[in-house]
C-alpha cells in the first residue's frame, strides 16, 4: 500500500515535466544569452556594476535578475523582460532599434548582431527560462504534505 501511494504521488509531481534531453532546442540563458551581454553590453562606462546605467547590471550573475519582469527606469512603463512576449519586451525592442523606446542598445551606431537579436527574441518566446533543462521530478515540501492529509 505504501509503495503504491508513493508511486502515485512520484507521478503526480512528475506530469508535465519533460525530463532532460527532450527539449534540446531551448535557448540556455547562461550558455546562450549571457555571453550576448557580456560582449556587447557589459562593459566599463554601459551596464556593468554598481554604477551599471539604468540601473541594469547584465554582467555574469546579475543579467537575469535585472531583467526578467523588472520594470524599466529609464523608459516608463515598459518591461524590460516579459516571458512569451518578445514584441512587448523592452530589451527585444531596443536591440531592434523600435521607435518610441528610446535610444536603440548598444548606442553609439554600434549594432548587435541580427542572430544575436534573433536568439534574444526566440529565448523570451520560450518563457524566458534561466535554466531550460527541468528536472523530471519537482521537489515536494512533506510538511505541506503532511498538513494536507490531515
Amino acid at each position: 500500500m505504501r509503495t503504491a501511494a508513493i508511486v502515485i504521488i512520484l507521478c503526480w509531481v512528475g506530469h508535465g515535466q519533460t525530463v532532460y534531453g527532450q527539449d534540446e532546442d531551448r535557448i540556455d540563458f547562461d550558455r546562450q544569452i549571457q555571453p550576448i551581454f557580456t560582449m556587447n553590453c557589459a562593459l566599463s562606462g554601459c551596464h556593468l556594476g554598481p554604477g551599471a546605467a539604468a540601473s541594469q547590471d547584465l554582467s555574469e550573475g546579475q543579467a537575469y535578475d535585472a531583467l526578467v519582469e523588472v520594470a524599466s527606469r529609464s523608459t516608463l512603463g515598459f518591461t524590460r523582460v516579459i516571458p512569451g512576449n518578445p514584441e512587448e519586451s523592452l530589451l527585444v525592442r531596443k536591440m531592434e532599434g523600435d521607435d518610441g523606446v528610446g535610444l536603440p542598445m548598444p548606442p553609439n551606431g554600434m549594432i548587435v548582431a541580427k542572430q544575436f537579436a534573433d536568439l534574444v527574441r526566440l529565448w523570451i518566446a520560450q518563457g524566458a527560462l534561466r535554466d531550460p533543462r527541468p528536472t523530471a521530478v519537482t521537489p515536494i515540501v512533506w510538511s505541506g504534505v503532511k498538513a494536507r492529509r490531515q
